[in-house]
């Protein structure tokens, strides 16, 4: 099952990503902020990291 990491500081996006990925098989993490984000990514072992570009 791929894992995917999601980066995103909006909690309701958040929310919505990992409900719309758990639906369709997918295994997810998240991480709220992009240095989180950054040690969660190179600690983990995920296929797909989708990423907010317009993090703080």
């Amino acid at each position: 099952m791929p894992q995917i990491l999601i980066v995103e500081d909006d909690p309701e996006i958040r929310r919505a990503l990992i409900h719309a990925l758990q639906e369709r098989g997918h295994a997810v993490a998240s991480s709220p902020t992009g240095m989180q984000g950054l040690n969660d990514a190179l600690t983990g072992e995920h296929d797909l990291v989708v990423l907010d570009l317009g993090l703080p």
